[in-house]
């Protein structure tokens, strides 16, 4: 089993999908990180939007940080949930779907990127342990469709939403 581990690398940078939303009007006050790495760089740049960065990744936190922002995000809920660069280093649709699902779960609003690597679409661990899809942002489009009922790409990102919890003008 490949867990991509190791894709976690912003240890001095945030993630690029944080500056991409507009925190103040769709964000929320509570996000949910799903994957978000082993680093809280995105932690710190949300403290600035008074928002809390609540991050579950199974394969960089602890087994108590993660049973703990479950636990977080069950008692004060979540407006929004970012996957960044996640679905693209997952090799099988089955638990990309699986996350999609998750996330819908757990917030009214649904951020996505996708690191796109050399763009031609054939999956291919990169080094060990590190899965990579290859694949263009609008070609997860689909897979987000057969979780969420509105989606669209928005600022170089997937932005999806249930039309039955929030209407968004983005």
């Amino acid at each position: 089993m490949i867990s991509s581990k190791n894709t976690s690398i912003n240890s001095k940078r945030v993630p690029a999908i944080f500056k991409k939303i507009d925190w103040i009007n769709h964000g929320g006050k509570i996000n949910v990180d799903i994957g978000g790495g082993k680093y809280n760089t995105a932690v710190e740049y949300l403290k600035q939007f008074d928002v809390t960065n609540i991050i579950f990744d199974p394969y960089n936190r602890s087994t108590e940080e993660n049973i703990k922002a479950i636990c977080d995000v069950v008692i004060y809920g979540a407006e929004s949930a970012t996957i960044s660069n996640v679905l693209n280093v997952i090799p099988r649709k089955d638990k990309r779907i699986a996350l999609l699902k998750t996330a819908k779960r757990w917030a009214n609003i649904v951020f996505i990127s996708v690191y796109e690597g050399d763009k031609s679409g054939i999956g291919k661990e990169t080094k060990k342990d590190c899965w990579q899809e290859n694949r263009k942002l609008r070609e997860y489009f689909d897979e987000v469709g057969e979780v969420f009922e509105e989606y669209t790409i928005y600022n170089g990102m997937i932005v999806a939403w249930d039309g039955n919890k929030i209407e968004t003008n983005l």
